[in-house]
């Protein structure tokens, strides 16, 4: 078997195309669109923030509403209370340390 060579840009454009019309159903059975809460530490570290700024600008892109929030986590307990607040996220990401 030989080895095939993805095209990575072609093959993610073609998964966000395919993931737009699943948002709108979504935005229009929900009446507002999915959103997307990012937990992260508020680290120096550039890759993930850039890594985070791509996750960010692929949601806008495709109707998701994100948010992120940035801290130094010192406890689990500080974690939970913000989900608490934020119970209006249909999905959360935890770039934690």
């Amino acid at each position: 078997m030989s080895a095939v060579i993805l095209d990575g840009a072609k093959l993610a454009q073609a998964i966000k195309e395919s993931l737009k019309p699943r948002i709108e159903a979504i935005a229009k059975t929900r009446g507002r669109p999915p959103a997307l809460l990012i937990l992260a530490s508020d680290d120096k570290d550039r890759p993930s923030k850039t890594y985070r700024q791509t996750q960010m600008k692929v949601c806008i892109e495709l109707g998701v509403r994100v948010q992120l929030i940035e801290s130094r986590w010192q406890n689990s307990r500080a974690i939970l209370e913000t989900l608490e607040r934020m119970a209006d996220f249909d999905g959360v990401i935890f770039d934690l340390p």
